[in-house]
């Protein structure tokens, strides 16, 4: 799926994306946390940061992928889809299939959703925070590990799993905005009711054609 630069400015200013990369938006916690009074926060915090388990094995993998249920593979097809997603996205497009009674009852499951996930090893999230701590679990960005490529690879015919590196801030700004594209998208066609019906994203997006002399070049 492919926007173009006002697009992109348009959706980065109207949502709270728009300060990604600057102190407010994109923050890095440090060793410190600020102390709170909500236990329930707090179990929140420590549950997500437990370290994702070593390399899973096939047999593995396969008892993990029989105990996911159809929304659980939805989140993980989503962000095999866009690559980052912040749980509150997430939460927004699951959110469509009327399975929570409220917008604070779906991200609040999907955020346990994406927490259970974690401690299975399938997906993890970065370190910095959209919207910094104050966000909370709401502004977690997460991806696949290698574990969850893998399982939403199978029978898929994609290609080599990435290797992660840690983002730049411009790139994933262009990331979530994109992600954020496909929120306001399905919002959109669900007010009318409908459903969308296929949407492809990059790379699977791009179109190969011959040039001058055979070569094969690339339509991005």
């Amino acid at each position: 799926m492919t926007i173009t630069k006002e697009e992109t400015a348009m959706n980065t200013s109207t949502s709270e994306y728009a300060s990604v990369g600057t102190g407010t938006g994109l923050a890095v916690p440090t060793s410190t946390t600020t102390p709170t009074t909500m236990k329930g926060a707090a179990t929140t915090e420590s549950e997500a940061k437990r370290p994702v388990p070593a390399r899973i094995g096939r047999a593995q993998l396969q008892a993990i992928a029989e105990r996911l249920d159809t929304t659980d593979r939805e989140l993980l097809a989503l962000l095999a889809a866009h690559r980052y997603a912040t749980t509150r996205q997430l939460a927004q497009i699951t959110e469509l299939s009327g399975q929570y009674g409220s917008a604070r009852s779906a991200l609040r499951q999907t955020s346990r959703r994406l927490r259970r996930q974690h401690g299975l090893g399938l997906v993890d999230h970065l370190a910095r925070r959209i919207g910094g701590t104050r966000a909370g679990s709401a502004g977690y960005v997460w991806y696949l590990t290698a574990a969850g490529q893998r399982l939403t690879s199978e029978g898929q015919g994609r290609g080599a799993r990435r290797r992660f590196q840690e983002p730049s801030a411009l790139f994933l700004a262009h990331t979530l905005a994109i992600t954020q594209a496909r929120v306001v998208i399905e919002q959109a066609i669900h007010a009318v009711g409908g459903n969308l019906a296929r949407l492809r994203t990059e790379p699977a997006c791009w179109r190969s054609w011959l040039r001058l002399g055979g070569a094969l070049g690339w339509l991005k």
